[in-house]
């Protein structure tokens, strides 16, 4: 009888425990939506340069299918590496030159033609490949200077610039080079699978 009466209290137990276990999943708490929006938003543990902060479950939704709708609204923070800002104020000084190079060999290009002498197409071709020569040089110097720079801060992230403009910080008057936050808010989709709750997209 004593045993039964065991069996019985042990069954309880283990059944409320599972209980608990279903509501502690039954939505996606605060840190769980940081986790999945910081996989979303970064592309990767290692990326230095974007942090999510204040990340806030405003509201929740079950739907029909066992999905969940969170409305949430979170801060993204943009901060760019000392290596990264010197590459972007090279680059904003020397794109500077190379427009002004480009509209001097465009002057001297017509130039050329309305007043020239002698072989007009021999020194065209070279006004247009001492143009190309330094556009060469410029976009070869980038990739040493900014593309590696952003490289080593962030792996992977492929464009900066979209991922900016996915918070709504990318600006052509926005200096790369600056620290930038962004506010954002809306609903995200979540479902349950075998690791918790992760979001749909």
């Amino acid at each position: 009888m004593q045993s039964h009466y065991f069996a019985r209290l042990t069954f309880a137990v283990l059944s409320t425990g599972l209980m608990c276990s279903a509501c502690s999943e039954s939505s996606p708490s605060e840190s769980t939506i940081k986790k999945e929006l910081s996989r979303k938003y970064t592309p990767n543990e290692a990326c230095k340069i974007f942090s999510l902060s204040g990340v806030e479950k405003i509201n929740g939704f079950h739907q029909t299918d066992g999905s969940y709708v969170v409305s949430v609204k979170f801060k993204v923070f943009y901060s760019p590496t000392n290596k990264m800002v010197r590459g972007f104020a090279w680059s904003a000084e020397n794109e500077k030159n190379l427009k002004h190079l480009q509209k001097d060999s465009e002057n001297k290009i017509r130039d050329i033609r309305f007043n020239g002498t002698g072989d007009i197409e021999s020194q065209v071709d070279a006004v247009v490949s001492n143009y190309r020569t330094k556009e060469s040089e410029y976009e070869k110097e980038y990739k040493s200077r900014v593309s590696s720079a952003i490289e080593e801060a962030c792996p992977g992230i492929g464009r900066l610039e979209d991922h900016l403009f996915l918070f709504g910080i990318y600006s052509k008057d926005r200096p790369l080079g600056e620290e930038a936050i962004s506010e954002m808010s809306g609903n995200i989709h979540m479902i349950h699978s075998d690791n918790g709750w992760v979001l749909t997209n």
